[in-house]
């Protein structure tokens, strides 16, 4: 079951998720979890997602530009910003 969303309208939200390809959490991607959460102090969702994308060679895309700088961190892509 998916959080937020109504039973009528799971089924579609799960078939829009499957498109997605998925990443599997190894040892490899864990540790390196631990070592970002470490150095640059983030909760271990932000530095489970760097790991995986640092570890698949793929770009994050997020709007966190406060934990995720792309000038900092060359795998960040902030799509846009919400003007001020």
């Amino acid at each position: 079951m998916l959080t937020g969303f109504a039973p009528e309208s799971e089924a579609k939200a799960k078939d829009f998720l499957n498109l997605f390809q998925t990443h599997n959490v190894t040892l490899e991607v864990a540790d390196l979890a631990a070592s970002l959460r470490r150095d640059h102090r983030w909760k271990l969702p932000d530095a489970m997602q760097a790991a995986v994308a640092i570890n698949r060679q793929l770009t994050l895309v997020t709007r966190n530009s406060k934990d995720f700088d792309p000038v900092r961190h060359a795998f960040v892509v902030i799509p846009y910003q919400l003007g001020v």
